[in-house]
């Protein structure tokens, strides 16, 4: 016997009550909800002009290591001046456990930038937030140390048009609806 508000089990296997669409169950996606979607032109072209970024940045942090030489007299000779009871050897201990801390530090920061720049290429959003955040405190500070001049200003300057440039492709209408669509966790 079959009562019309509770439906024979064998005639509905998925339990669904009568008149709702069907769903599947357990949350899992649909197949149309599980297809990749195609990484759209302008997250390419972002993702490459951030790959190019690092770079820049990788043979800066090279480059500033290897000329370290040049400036670690002067800076031996300012501290010995700040600081009159430290040794030469003491102070040149400091020196070389700074300047080694400060490029491990950098590249890490680079590190995990190009994290974030393959998350955003995968599509999570906050990826893209969080590189429109760091670009422009990357952009900021590089115009700010233009005024120290030098070759050092000229590759500042050019990783920052890259970075605005990357920046300006995740926002692009391509980009923009591809970070929408995509799941966020």
């Amino acid at each position: 016997m079959s009562n019309p508000q509770f439906p024979n089990p064998s005639e509905n296997p998925d339990n669904q009550p009568p008149g709702m669409p069907y769903q599947p169950m357990g949350g899992y996606p649909t197949p149309e909800q599980s297809e990749p979607q195609a990484t759209p032109p302008s997250v390419i072209r972002s993702f490459q002009l951030w790959i190019v970024s690092l770079v820049i940045g990788v043979i800066s942090a090279v480059v500033g290591f290897l000329t370290f030489d040049s400036i670690r007299d002067d800076l031996i000779a300012d501290m010995q001046e700040q600081m009159p009871d430290m040794s030469r050897d003491q102070i040149e201990t400091v020196v070389t456990i700074s300047n080694i801390a400060s490029v491990g530090f950098y590249l890490a920061i680079l590190g995990a930038i190009l994290f974030l720049v393959f998350q955003m290429k995968s599509g999570k959003n906050w990826a893209r937030i969080t590189l429109t955040i760091v670009g422009g405190i990357n952009v900021l500070l590089s115009l700010l140390a233009l005024a120290g001049g030098g070759v050092g200003s000229l590759i500042q300057l050019v990783s920052a048009g890259v970075i605005v440039a990357a920046i300006v492709f995740m926002y692009r209408a391509d980009a923009a609806s591809y970070f929408q669509k995509r799941p966020q966790y």
